[in-house]
């Protein structure tokens, strides 16, 4: 297991590459990091904690995503949409829920995309938090954060705001105007 945990390591430094091509050809893993990896490890027993039944999709990347540059998760597991934190307190932030929230949004309108080329297009009914250093899955069913018809509002405003972003994005820079010689800047 200790190598294993090392070549974690290795693997987290190429994720950077992978994401914002980024790579540090001297990175050495840690003592310190390798330790604490081994610890979660014996704390974390992914069948009994997510008990998956048919769908379990680590990085997924939201179909409807790619219209405003892409998005992806940490877990899928049967409509569970979890976000992983390795934090030193087990807190969930107004922030977190939001952006769990907006992944059911994108999982709804438009699936998981697999790398067999397949959408996934498990139905959104739960978003969670695992916090690892603590082994504690918390997790709210959708209908209980976005009572009634809170969820289909919240998704109709999310939809409109991503339309909005990505025409944004699509329209080219206006030119900026110079200050003409002699003039005060």
């Amino acid at each position: 297991m200790d190598r294993v945990a090392r070549c974690c390591q290795c693997l987290g430094a190429l994720d950077l590459l992978a994401r914002i091509g980024d790579f540090n050809a001297a990175f050495v893993p840690r003592d310190d990091v390798q330790t604490e990896l081994l610890a979660l490890d014996r704390i974390f027993d992914p069948v009994a904690l997510l008990r998956p039944q048919h769908t379990c999709v680590l990085n997924p990347v939201f179909a409807a995503g790619e219209a405003i540059g892409g998005v992806d998760a940490d877990l899928l597991v049967d409509g569970r949409i979890t976000g992983i934190r390795t934090t030193a307190t087990a807190a969930v932030s107004a922030h977190h829920l939001r952006q769990l929230a907006g992944h059911a949004v994108l999982l709804a309108a438009g699936g998981v995309s697999l790398t067999d080329g397949s959408l996934c297009m498990d139905p959104p009914e739960t978003v969670g938090v695992y916090f690892s250093r603590h082994a504690l899955l918390v997790s709210w069913p959708l209908a209980t954060l976005f009572p009634g018809s809170g969820f289909a509002r919240f998704s109709d405003v999310f939809r409109t705001e991503m339309e909005t972003a990505a025409g944004e994005a699509a329209r080219p820079p206006s030119p900026r105007t110079q200050p003409s010689a002699g003039s005060q800047g």
